[in-house]
């Protein structure tokens, strides 16, 4: 059984601050639901996954885990502005799958539904796959969303 670490170093998934604080310790932040659900999608899948890039000079840092002190949250918490992206809890992840749209990728997803581990949530009409597992009851096994 493959480990999601034969797929993802920790630093596609954390932003700089974070892995040079935490480094590899940075893994406990992240939703044990939403760690075998990336697993299980990189395997059926079997193309590349990008989240962030910041460690090899690319573009991203906060499509992982968002601390208080990365851009996106803190310019929530200076217009005082509550913020409960499933991305502070470790239950959510913004990413590109190597040569499939993002509503390709959204699909794939919706017809396999029955076959994913966990429930999940993704965002609709954006041009990247935003999967969370933050999900309410009641809103299936599959839960497309306009933010």
């Amino acid at each position: 059984m493959s480990n999601i670490r034969d797929y993802f170093d920790i630093r596609e998934l954390v932003s700089r601050e974070v892995y040079n604080k935490e480094g590899e310790n940075a893994w406990r932040f992240f939703d044990p639901r939403l760690i075998e659900l990336m697993l299980f999608i990189r395997e059926e899948f079997n193309k590349s996954i990008y989240v962030n890039g910041w460690f090899f000079g690319k573009a991203f840092s906060q499509r992982g885990l968002r601390e208080n002190t990365g851009s996106v949250v803190k310019k929530k918490t200076l217009e005082g502005k509550l913020y409960l992206s499933a991305h502070v809890f470790g239950q959510a992840l913004d990413f590109d799958i190597k040569g499939m749209s993002a509503a390709e990728v959204r699909d794939r997803l919706v017809d396999m539904a029955d076959r994913l581990p966990h429930p999940i949530r993704l965002e609709a009409n954006v041009n990247w796959v935003h999967l969370d597992v933050a999900v309410k009851e009641g809103q299936g096994k599959v839960y497309v969303f306009n933010a």
